[in-house]
């Protein structure tokens, strides 16, 4: 039976962060699968776990570096799902403002409405998925955070329409156009070189959670 537990990424070990790297790397290389696994790896850092575990303790180490500029992140959590002790899915994200100065972030961190929770990375082991994994995760996940909290996330449609449904069925819908960024270095091929994101956000947590009651 899957148990879903909810923690903070610094409550992790290094053998569990492990287990979620190895997690993360066998999803992109279903999504991507022309591109060398030694390419994929190196995306997810496999080489270096302590990069890993670092850019989810502390997710402002990213920002300028692989993440926009102009944003804070805060307060980042992991729900994880077990089957016997084995990690078989994962959500993580952390708060997150932006704006063109400190102080106008500071400010959106007082303020409810413009202080998003947002989803970084949501994954399900293949033979997992379609058992209402993530829906789970996401409850134990978003139960605790103010209901009155906007939810963001970022996606790629494309390779994941299933997940954007499945936002949408659950009160996200899509903000701007679809934008492109560079997302593996070395040997991918030149048509996965740059994959489309898309913004998605939902009003509130509270939405979403009620949303995932009428439509689990």
């Amino acid at each position: 039976m899957v148990q879903i537990e909810v923690v903070r990424p610094n409550e992790i070990g290094p053998e569990g962060w492990r287990e979620i790297q190895v997690l993360e790397r066998e999803a992109l290389k279903e999504l991507f699968p022309n591109v060398p696994h030694d390419t994929i790896g190196e995306f997810v850092k496999l080489g270096d776990p302590q990069a890993y575990i670092r850019s989810h303790t502390h997710p402002n180490s990213k920002v300028g570096a692989g993440f926009r500029s102009g944003q804070v992140f805060d307060t980042p959590k992991v729900a994880v799902a077990y089957d016997d002790d084995k990690p078989v899915g994962f959500v993580y994200g952390a708060g997150n403002v932006s704006g063109p100065n400190a102080a106008v972030r500071f400010a959106k961190r007082l303020t409810t409405p413009n202080h998003y929770f947002n989803i970084r990375t949501a994954v399900v082991s293949p033979e997992y998925r379609r058992q209402e994994v993530a829906t789970a995760m996401a409850k134990y996940w978003l139960g605790p955070v103010n209901p009155d909290r906007p939810v963001s996330a970022v996606i790629w449609p494309g390779l994941m329409p299933w997940w954007q449904t499945a936002l949408e069925r659950h009160g996200f819908e899509a903000v701007g156009p679809p934008f492109d960024v560079k997302m593996f270095s070395g040997e991918a091929p030149s048509d996965l070189d740059v994959v489309p994101h898309q913004l998605m956000k939902a009003p509130s947590v509270r939405h979403v959670l009620d949303l995932i009651k009428r439509h689990p």
